[in-house]
C-alpha cells in the first residue's frame, strides 16, 4: 500500500493542481445551464421543457466547436514537454485562424436548422418557447470558440486559472442578468425564458473579451505568443491540427449528440418527462465536469510527459488519473442516491416532475462510475494523439449500443423514459470498457517501443 501511494503520490498531487482550476472552470460553466433552469423552472414548467429542448439541440454542434478546439491543449502540452517554444505561437495562430471560422460556420448551422425544432415531435408550446432561446444560444458560439481557444492554449501551458476565474464572473454576471431579465427585476423587462437567453450570451461575450485581454496581456504568456501577429500560416502546422481536432470533435459529438437524441426521446413522450430529463442530465453534467476537469490534467500531462518521451511516468499519471475519478464519482454517485430528491427541489416543486426525475436520479448514481472511466480514458487518449480510434468507439458505444436500447425500451416497454436512461447505462459502460483496453494497449505498445529504442541507443555507444 505504502509503495502504491509512493508511486502514485506525487502524480495525484501535479494531477489534481492542474485539475482544481478547471474543476472550478468547467463546474462553473455547466453552473451557467443549472442556473438557468432552476431559475427557468421556478418560472414555468413549459419554460424548462423549452429550454431543455433547445439545448438538446444546441448541444449537438456546439460540442464539434468545443471537442476542435480541446485538440489545441496536447500539442501545445507535447511542444511545451519537448522545448519546442517557438512552435507555441504558431499552433496558437493557427488554431484561432481555424476556430473563428468554424465558429461563423456553426453559427450558419445552427440557423439553417431552426424550422427543423417543428418536427421533432415536441410539443408546440414547447417548440415556440424554445426558438427565441436556441437563438440566443446560437449567438453565444462565437464568445464561446473564442474563450476555448484560448482557454485551451493556456491549459497546454498548464496554466489553468485565468479561465477559472473568468469562468466565475462570467457565471456571476450571468446569475445577476437572469435574476433581471426572467422575473423584470430592478426595472428590466420580464422576459421569461428569453431573459435567460440573454444572460448565457451576455455573459459568454464579457467571458471572451475577458479571457483574449489577459492572454495577450499577461507576463506569462509573452515568449509564448511572440510572432502571433505575423499572420504567417503553413499547411504542416493546420495539418497537425486538423487530424488531432476534427476526430477529437467528432468523439464530443457522438456522445453528445446520443444523449441529446435522447432527450428528444423522451420529449415525444411528454413535457413533464422532458423537465424531469433536464434536471436529471444538469445534475449529471455537473458530475461529468468534475471527472472530465481531471481528465484535462491528465491530458496535459500526458502530452508533456509524451514529449520528454518518459513514457512509464506518462502511464503512471493516467493510473492516478483513473483513481482519483473513481473517488470523485463515487462521491456523487452516494449524492445521487442519497439526496436526489432535496437535488431536484432545487429546480421545481411539481410533484409530477420530482416523481420523475427521482427515478432518472438512481439511474445516474449506478453510471457514475463507468462515465468517470471512460472520460479519464479518453483524456488520457488525448495526450498521446491517439483519438481516431476512440472516436470509433464512441460511435460504436454511444450510436450502437446506447441509443438503440434507450429508443427500444421507451417505445417499446413500460419503462418510457427511463428506459432511456438504461440505455445511458449500458452506453457508458461499454465505452469505459473499450477505451481502458485501448488505453492499455496502446502505451504498453509506446513503452515496449521505447525500451527497444534505449536498449539500440546503448548497444550503439558501445559498438
Amino acid at each position: 500500500m505504502k509503495a502504491q501511494i509512493s508511486k502514485y503520490g506525487d502524480h495525484y498531487k501535479a494531477n489534481l493542481k492542474l485539475a482544481l482550476p478547471v474543476i472550478i472552470s468547467q463546474v462553473g460553466q455547466n453552473l451557467t445551464v443549472i442556473v438557468d433552469n432552476a431559475m427557468i423552472g421556478h418560472y414555468d414548467t413549459t419554460s424548462l421543457a423549452s429550454a431543455a429542448f433547445s439545448s438538446s439541440v444546441f448541444h449537438i454542434l456546439f460540442v464539434f466547436g468545443i471537442g476542435f478546439c480541446i485538440g489545441l491543449t496536447p500539442l501545445v502540452g507535447e511542444s511545451n514537454g519537448n522545448n519546442k517554444g517557438s512552435k507555441l505561437s504558431k499552433l496558437f495562430r493557427h488554431s484561432f485562424a481555424l476556430n473563428i471560422p468554424l465558429s461563423i460556420i456553426l453559427l450558419i448551422a445552427f440557423l439553417i436548422i431552426q424550422p427543423l425544432l417543428f418536427h421533432m415531435g415536441q410539443p408546440a408550446d414547447v417548440v415556440n418557447q424554445a426558438l427565441p432561446y436556441y437563438k440566443l444560444l446560437s449567438y453565444s458560439i462565437i464568445p464561446l470558440l473564442v474563450f476555448f481557444t484560448c482557454k485551451q492554449f493556456a491549459e497546454g501551458l498548464s496554466n489553468t486559472k485565468p479561465a477559472m476565474i473568468f469562468t466565475i464572473l462570467g457565471n456571476l454576471l450571468n446569475v445577476v442578468l437572469n435574476y433581471m431579465f426572467i422575473y423584470g427585476n430592478w426595472g428590466a423587462p420580464e422576459l421569461g425564458l428569453v431573459g435567460a437567453g440573454i444572460g448565457t450570451l451576455v455573459s459568454r461575450i464579457f467571458m471572451a473579451l475577458g479571457m483574449v485581454l489577459y492572454v495577450f496581456s499577461a507576463k506569462f504568456f509573452k515568449s509564448h505568443i511572440e510572432g502571433f501577429f505575423t499572420w504567417e500560416f503553413d499547411k504542416a502546422t493546420i495539418s497537425q491540427i486538423l487530424k488531432v481536432s476534427i476526430p477529437i470533435g467528432l468523439q464530443f459529438v457522438l456522445e453528445v449528440a446520443a444523449f441529446a437524441i435522447g432527450a428528444i426521446i423522451v420529449g415525444q413522450i411528454g413535457s413533464i418527462e422532458l423537465a424531469a430529463h433536464q434536471i436529471a442530465m444538469g445534475a449529471v453534467s455537473t458530475s461529468f465536469m468534475m471527472a472530465h476537469s481531471v481528465s484535462t490534467a491528465v491530458t496535459i500531462r500526458t502530452s508533456m510527459l509524451k514529449g520528454q518521451g518518459n513514457i512509464e511516468k506518462m502511464r503512471e499519471a493516467a493510473h492516478a488519473g483513473y483513481h482519483i475519478a473513481v473517488f470523485i464519482m463515487g462521491f456523487w454517485a452516494m449524492i445521487f442516491l442519497i439526496f436526489r430528491d432535496q437535488i431536484i427541489l432545487l429546480h421545481t416543486t411539481d410533484e409530477a416532475v420530482i416523481a420523475v426525475a427521482s427515478k432518472m436520479m438512481f439511474i445516474a448514481a449506478l453510471f457514475q462510475f463507468c462515465d468517470g472511466l471512460q472520460v479519464m480514458s479518453a483524456g488520457a487518449l488525448r495526450g498521446i494523439s491517439d483519438v481516431k480510434i476512440p472516436t470509433l468507439i464512441a460511435g460504436i458505444a454511444y450510436w450502437g449500443i446506447s441509443l438503440p436500447i434507450s429508443y427500444f425500451l421507451a417505445m417499446n416497454s413500460d419503462l418510457k423514459e427511463i428506459g432511456v436512461w438504461v440505455g445511458f447505462l449500458v452506453g457508458l459502460t461499454a465505452a469505459s470498457i473499450l477505451l481502458i483496453t485501448r488505453f492499455e494497449l496502446v502505451t504498453k505498445r509506446m513503452s515496449k517501443a521505447r525500451t527497444v529504442d534505449t536498449e539500440t541507443e546503448v548497444l550503439n555507444t558501445f559498438a
